[in-house]
């Protein structure tokens, strides 16, 4: 048994790529999760495999509700009981994208369009933290308002804990921005959208999930499984302020799938291409961390981890 504690940011990254035993237990929330997993996929091709383990101790701990895990007593009842699933994380990547013209304050940008490349966005992801140009997430990818509500809630540090998320969240909604995005769906899987492109439409969000809840435990897609195979996608058109209260009101019981605004996808992948700024690096929120980007691609990527089972 060998313990270890994290001393800084982009620490976890580190020792989960480092380990060398065969189970890898993570006791802190979604963010030291997070940053575990990216360690984990970061481990060079051949090394042995490491099954991982969770003991929810942070604020959030939605990914742990979702394995049904809600105390340390059951986290450690599920790692001694031995018991293992594989289940799915997405993937965020620019490979081979296509940069569509950007349309800035002054007019359409009429630079012709270029191939995407993850090199503007490795200098400032291989920084500290350890970041490459590829991320995982095992909860959400959220671009326009997830992020937004991030940025803003750093802005308010001085406020800490819930207190500054909340007024991030209350500023954006008093802001009520539109986000402009062309969301392509890809061939290859059962969905009706396959091969199109929602192209330059204006959004409130648009945000994937390997996971039912995101925060607050909230059920924001209540369709997802961790081991489908598929990234449950909720896009949500621009709307008044008091659409957007509905929208979040009705998705603390699941019932915000059935509004006009809303669009429910389950997607083996898609690609999302700011139209109006909103894009480059730490654009996208990703498990509740301001480290993605885009343009991007975000893929599903089947059983790509071996977690302990309460399931």
């Amino acid at each position: 048994l060998e313990v270890a504690i994290t001393a800084r940011a982009g620490h976890a990254i580190e020792l989960a790529r480092d380990a060398t035993h065969p189970c890898v237990i993570v006791i802190g929330g979604d963010g030291t999760l997070h940053e575990a997993i990216q360690g984990l996929m970061a481990r060079p091709a051949g090394s042995p495999g490491v099954t991982f383990g969770i003991i929810p101790s942070g604020s959030g701990n939605t990914v742990a509700w979702d394995m049904r895990i809600s105390s340390v007593a059951e986290a450690a009842a599920a790692i001694v009981g031995g018991a293992t699933r594989r289940i799915d994380l997405a993937e965020l990547s620019a490979d081979a994208l296509e940069l569509p013209s950007i349309e800035g304050g002054g007019g359409s940008d009429t630079r012709p369009a270029e191939k995407a490349s993850p090199n503007a966005v490795t200098a400032v992801l291989e920084g500290p933290r350890g970041y490459g140009d590829k991320i995982y997430s095992i909860n959400i990818v959220g671009w326009g308002l997830p992020a937004t509500v991030l940025r803003s809630a750093e802005e308010l540090r001085c406020c800490g804990g819930p207190a500054q998320y909340n007024l991030a969240a209350y500023r954006s909604l008093i802001a009520n921005r539109a986000y402009h995005a062309s969301v392509s769906f890809e061939e290859g899987y059962a969905n009706p959208y396959a091969g199109s492109t929602h192209d330059d439409d204006s959004y409130i969000m648009v945000q994937s999930q390997t996971t039912v809840h995101m925060g607050d435990k909230m059920p924001f897609c209540p369709r997802a499984k961790l081991d489908d195979g598929l990234l449950d996608l909720v896009m949500i058109r621009h709307t008044s302020r008091c659409g957007l209260v509905g929208i979040m009101e009705n998705a603390k019981v699941a019932k915000h799938t059935e509004g006009p605004q809303v669009e429910y996808h389950q997607v083996a992948s898609y690609t999302l291409h700011p139209t109006k700024a909103d894009s480059g690096p730490l654009s996208v929120n990703v498990d509740g961390e301001l480290v993605g980007f885009s343009p991007c691609r975000v893929t599903c990527i089947p059983g790509a981890i071996e977690v302990y089972s309460a399931w």
